[in-house]
């Protein structure tokens, strides 16, 4: 594998969207995840008191961490078509935040669903939600270039497809 092969090769992620801080900053739960070279990807909801804890728990232990930003889940919950500006905004304050103490995030994660209202009805009925994906870089564009700045990649699914 060459250098730039290594720079966009996939990496083996650990999606914590419901586990509590004091559990993720355990040096027991941080040392497998060293030890199995996994990424932790971290939900930060936007009522939570922030990833800081962790981040720097991580950091300390070793261990990769991506943010992943998630509304409340009156707005959605995950990023999508109809909380984009809302979910974008957040990000860059948690961001902006995190950079000011100096525990920015090795990643950024976001992870495109249907908003979380849509996503029960449709489980709840078996109704296929039949909504339109679209792209929710368009809302990050004016981000784009500060997100670049502070050292995070895009990564788009065909680099996961090798």
């Amino acid at each position: 594998m060459s250098s730039d092969d290594t720079a966009t090769a996939p990496r083996l992620r650990v999606f914590a969207e419901t586990v509590d801080d004091v559990r993720l900053c355990r040096p027991d739960v941080l040392g497998a995840l060293r030890e199995r070279g996994l990424q932790l990807v971290l939900a930060d909801r936007c009522e939570s008191h922030g990833p800081r804890a962790v981040i720097d728990a991580a950091r300390e232990a070793g261990v990769s961490v991506a943010l992943w930003p998630m509304l409340d889940d009156a707005r959605g919950r995950w990023a999508s078509s109809a909380n984009a500006t809302a979910l974008a905004r957040f990000a860059r304050d948690r961001l902006d935040g995190l950079a000011a103490v100096g525990a920015l995030p090795d990643e950024l994660c976001l992870d495109l669903e249907p908003p979380l209202p849509r996503m029960r009805k449709a489980l709840d009925t078996g109704v296929v939600l039949g909504e339109r994906c679209t792209d929710i870089s368009e809302s990050l564009q004016d981000r784009e270039g500060s997100l670049r700045e502070s050292g995070f990649v895009e990564q788009t699914p065909q680099q996961f497809r090798r």
